[in-house]
């Protein structure tokens, strides 16, 4: 007996496939935030003491270190051994006056009281004139400089000792006989004058129009 074609039954099959939309749908696992992760992790820091450096000298600084102490050695050897040695020299005080005594002869040291003392006693000028200045006029004579007054003579010390400064005072006096100018010089220039050996001068001083020629002097 034949079976109607309406009442077959589907063939079986052991595969059976889902709808498209019954089929499974299987997800990545999802990574944690930043932020999650940073609020389930503790952080931890480790130190590291870095070794305590010492502000030593550098390299360049050390080696002029050595230069400088090998330059002071070689110059305290010197000083030592290589140098002559020489006779004490006691400095005069401040308040006296050390006389430039000529090679040979100790210098002389006074005060300024003993030094006035000695000048008035034993200090003597000889040959002074005061007139007016000159110069060459290149034709072997001499034409006066306006305006200037020269002053010359010749200073003796008859002393026993040498002695400087040696000062003049020359007072210009005026028709009237009052004081025009009053001009001091030392007439050593610095340089001791000797015992018994006579030192000419010569200097010059401003002119005064109403000067008369006469004039007064002192040694001091």
């Amino acid at each position: 007996m034949s079976k109607a074609t309406g009442d077959k039954k589907p063939p079986f099959t052991t595969k059976s496939k889902a709808p498209p939309d019954m089929a499974e749908t299987v997800q990545a696992p999802v990574a944690p935030s930043a932020k999650a992760a940073a609020k389930g992790q503790k952080k931890t820091f480790k130190r590291h003491d870095l070794p305590a450096q010492s502000p030593g000298p550098t390299a360049a600084s050390r080696l002029f270190l050595g230069v400088g102490v090998v330059m002071l050695l070689g110059l305290g050897g010197y000083f030592l051994w290589g140098r002559e040695p020489e006779a004490a020299v006691t400095a005069p005080k401040a308040s006296a006056t050390a006389s430039k005594a000529p090679t040979g002869e100790v210098p002389v040291v006074m005060t300024p009281a003993e030094r006035a003392a000695y000048v008035e006693s034993n200090v003597t000028v000889t040959e002074l004139e005061v007139k007016p200045d000159t110069k060459p006029d290149g034709e072997g004579g001499q034409i006066p400089v306006g305006g200037l007054l020269q002053v010359t003579g010749t200073v003796m010390n008859n002393g026993d000792k040498p002695v400087t400064p040696v000062n003049l005072r020359i007072d210009l006096v005026g028709d009237n006989d009052e004081v025009l100018a009053s001009i001091t010089d030392d007439v050593t220039k610095g340089r001791a004058l000797a015992p018994a050996t006579p030192k000419p001068f010569k200097f010059t001083v401003p002119d005064r129009k109403s000067f008369s020629g006469k004039f007064n002097h002192k040694l001091y």
